[in-house]
């Protein structure tokens, strides 16, 4: 990764103290970033389409929640990737999309990674080695 790229992240989780969590894990990082918070799945979809529709890309990364009201993280997932599809981004415009959870399964359908709830710091730098 080029250090001086700045990412676009979409943090997405319905508890705004995970969010924040999150944030500040990444501001100790040696890296350039651009953060929007959605708080549930439905929120991210629209916040994707919009970015999209401006940029002709996608969120470098999306961090996804798992359990959040109005659409899970699950079916947030399936649908951006439909999207991403649909509006033919070649794999460069596409985001990683990282499952965040609190059980260390398999990353949900169309996800690129999983990451643990709590969060362990030295996971967040893997992740942002991935683009």
């Amino acid at each position: 990764m080029h250090p001086n790229k700045v990412l676009k992240i979409l943090i997405t989780d319905d508890d705004f103290h995970n969010r924040q969590i999150f944030i500040s894990q990444l501001e100790k990082l040696p890296l350039l970033f651009e953060i929007d918070e959605a708080s549930d799945g439905k929120n991210a979809v629209e916040m994707v389409v919009i970015k999209i529709s401006d940029t002709n890309a996608n969120y470098d990364y999306i961090i996804m929640d798992y359990q959040m009201p109005m659409m899970n993280g699950q079916l947030a997932t399936s649908t951006i990737r439909q999207i991403e599809q649909d509006k033919n981004l070649d794999e460069s415009k596409r985001s990683i999309i990282i499952t965040w959870s609190s059980s260390k399964t398999m990353p949900f359908d169309g996800a690129d990674a999983i990451i643990s709830k709590p969060l362990i710091p030295s996971e967040v730098l893997d992740i942002f080695s991935v683009k």
